[in-house]
């Protein structure tokens, strides 16, 4: 009998199991796992400012450039509702994107193999796979940027026989793109620069009209940002740039911690390797220019964020050094391609427990936010629920003012004391009634000025215990106060965040923020 695969062309069988076919394979994969999680999890708590902010749009914002709110309001636009789900496609793409850049990337650099590595691990990582890429996060499009333009950058410095105009265009494309995301992926020119002056073959760039082409299309990305500045005063650097500030405090456990909570979501063994593999490029790569140039971008935000909270600055968020963790992945690829021996077996026992933890990971997220079968073997989730609290809308709230006919935009407005909770609000009371944000959270700047709602009734909405007079600040204010009753908020069929509603009848003074 002949051999059944003798009549299949040549090559077929082998492509199927390519590594730019596995890789391909690997962001199929993900994809669909992160679309079930969109589909089952409510919006966080930055996904209801987002979705908020939406809704009056601006050329910027105090917190952060415009990109992700316009992607949001033109997907609620283009749907006509708040669909987590939809909310969440932009980022669902962008991810895979990115992903896909990085491959080609680390393809170009190292092997297609180093390609694969890099892809598997990025894609199981679930800081990157299930928070920045299955969510509305401004880090989605900021990523899928910084890979472009990363991918960019290499491609044109190294180019000798021509200038790749391309290259640069796409360059100058990905990092504008970032930054119209985020302002943190500046946080990579340090490392470009320090790249250019200790690498004399390329310094001829500095004479050369093609990087500065590059940086005015970039600049054209930030151009809305920088315009909404001017208009207000600067308000965003204002907000962000204190943040970054030494408030005198030296706090090395606390650094620590942080540093081990961001290497668990991470995987602690890929995260390992992603600081190996940054070390290993800048002491005995310098021979391999693309590879030491996004060792130097890397180094930049991942080690700037650590030194900020090192001498007690801002520094509590772990996403927020995820622009140079994507640009060591490539590195960890080609660090990976290179094992041997034992090296190598450790390497399949590390891919092996990866998916492992992903799949745990991923599970345990998904089945949970939609039964809640924590709080069985949790007893604190019966208390407590970290996972179902903070990822759960409010639509609960809605429901109790539409039995009550409180939904009247023209006559009643809502009152929240948390920034997130005054976003949850905003998603739940849509575009029927305005919502004032009564703390002293720069948010409150976004909401609704109760100076305009001079004698319409206040609904105030709070976490807060009765028994601790959290509607106190009412009296004086409004002709009257009465509580409506306690409120709470279900996910998952459980009673989850528990408030309390106060009425206020006819606002006769502005609320202080």
């Amino acid at each position: 009998m002949s051999d059944i695969t003798s009549s299949q062309p040549p090559g077929r069988f082998q492509n199927a199991f390519s590594p730019e076919a596995m890789a391909l394979l690997i962001i199929a994969a993900c994809l669909a796992v992160r679309i079930v999680l969109a589909s089952v999890m409510g919006f966080s708590r930055d996904e209801s400012y987002l979705v908020m902010a939406s809704r009056e749009l601006a050329l910027g914002y105090f917190d952060h450039p415009p990109l992700s709110v316009w992607l949001t309001a033109a997907v609620r636009w283009l749907t006509g509702g708040n669909s987590p789900l939809a909310v969440r496609v932009p980022n669902l793409l962008f991810f895979a994107g990115a992903t896909w850049i990085i491959y080609r990337l680390t393809a170009r650099i190292y092997a297609p193999r180093a390609g694969l590595y890099a892809v598997a691990a990025l894609s199981l990582a679930p800081l990157f796979s299930l928070y920045i890429g299955g969510t509305a996060v401004t880090d989605g499009p900021m990523l899928f940027g910084v890979a472009l333009g990363a991918s960019g950058l290499c491609t044109a410095i190294v180019a000798t026989e021509r200038v790749r105009w391309d290259a640069w265009l796409a360059a100058g494309l990905g990092f504008g793109l970032a930054l119209m995301s985020k302002f943190i992926p500046v946080l990579l020119a340090p490392g470009i620069l320090v790249f250019v002056l200790t690498q004399p073959a390329y310094r001829r760039w500095l004479r050369h009209p093609a990087p500065y082409v590059a940086l005015a299309v970039t600049a054209l990305f930030l151009m809305p940002s920088i315009v909404w500045n001017i208009a207000n005063d600067w308000r965003a650097l204002q907000f962000q740039g204190p943040r970054a500030l030494s408030t005198g405090e030296f706090k090395p456990v606390l650094t620590l911690i942080r540093t081990g909570l961001l290497a668990v979501v991470v995987l602690p063994l890929t995260w390992l390797g992603l600081v190996v593999a940054v070390g290993r490029t800048l002491l005995f790569e310098r021979a391999r220019p693309q590879a030491w140039l996004l060792a130097w971008m890397a180094l930049g935000p991942m080690l700037f964020f650590p030194l900020v909270g090192l001498f007690g600055g801002e520094a509590r968020a772990l996403h927020w050094v995820a622009s140079g963790y994507l640009l060591a992945f490539p590195l960890l690829g080609g660090l990976a391609a290179g094992l041997t021996g034992w090296l190598r077996t450790l390497l399949r026992l590390t891919v092996i427990a990866s998916v492992a933890a992903f799949a745990v990971v991923a599970f345990v997220w998904i089945s949970h936010l939609t039964i809640g079968w924590l709080r069985l073997v949790a007893p604190t989730y019966a208390t407590y629920d970290p996972i179902l609290s903070e990822n759960i809308d409010w639509w609960d709230v809605r429901a109790f003012l539409a039995e009550r006919d409180l939904l009247d935009g023209e006559r009643v407005f809502l009152i929240g004391d948390r920034w997130d909770d005054c976003s949850r609000l905003s998603v739940a009371a849509g575009d029927l009634v305005p919502v004032v944000c009564h703390t002293e959270h720069v948010i409150s700047e976004a909401m609704a000025d109760s100076a305009d709602l001079i004698g319409r009734d206040g609904i105030y909405v709070t976490r807060r215990r009765p028994e601790t007079d959290p509607a106190g600040f009412m009296a004086g204010v409004f002709a009257t106060v009465e509580p409506l009753g306690p409120l709470s908020m279900s996910g998952a069929g459980h009673p989850l965040v528990h408030t309390t509603i106060y009425l206020g009848r006819d606002l006769q003074t502005p609320l202080d923020r």
